[in-house]
């Protein structure tokens, strides 16, 4: 399956994003190198190779393809928080991660994503508080959401204030 019949870059990516749904990794990345070989490369196609990259457990090659996507669209929210993510999590270098996430608020400060990941990464450093004060900010932007909801409810118990609010209750 050749994507390049599609003149529409988003019928591309909505056929990738398709292949991937559909489990069909190898697939997918062969329709976005035949996307890159054709000249039709742009951020988000790089960014969905890197986010497949990180999937499959290739932490370097991901960051390859995320740093390929920021170089044609330096403000690509989705590329630098994977990116943050990988250096966070894989990488375990919480400097160059934070110095991602905050590209990512200096571009939008109503990111919930990069709210709460920045707080996961700050509470996973054992600063409960600041991280709290991450996910207070990222509730305020999207009440409810799942991942900032939990990670919450961790540092709240880590730091053992639930006890006080229950009781002031």
């Amino acid at each position: 399956m050749i994507l390049s019949r599609y003149p529409d870059i988003e019928l591309m990516l909505d056929q990738i994003v398709s292949l991937c749904e559909s489990g069909d990794y190898d697939g997918a990345i062969k329709a976005i190198s035949s996307c890159i070989a054709d000249g039709s490369d742009n951020s988000e196609i790089y960014r969905r190779k890197g986010q497949i990259e990180f999937d499959r457990e290739e932490y370097d090659q991901a960051v390859i393809s995320l740093i390929e996507s920021l170089k044609l669209d330096f403000e690509n929210q989705s590329a630098l928080i994977l990116i943050g993510n990988i250096y966070a999590l894989h990488k375990d270098d919480f400097e160059t991660a934070m110095t991602y996430f905050t590209q990512v608020l200096e571009l939008n400060s109503d990111n919930f994503v990069g709210l709460n990941n920045i707080a996961g990464v700050i509470a996973k450093h054992g600063d409960y508080q600041t991280a709290i004060t991450y996910f207070d900010k990222a509730l305020e932007v999207k009440p409810g959401y799942p991942n900032t909801l939990f990670g919450s409810a961790l540092c709240h118990l880590y730091t053992e204030d639930y006890r006080e609010k229950s009781l002031s209750t």
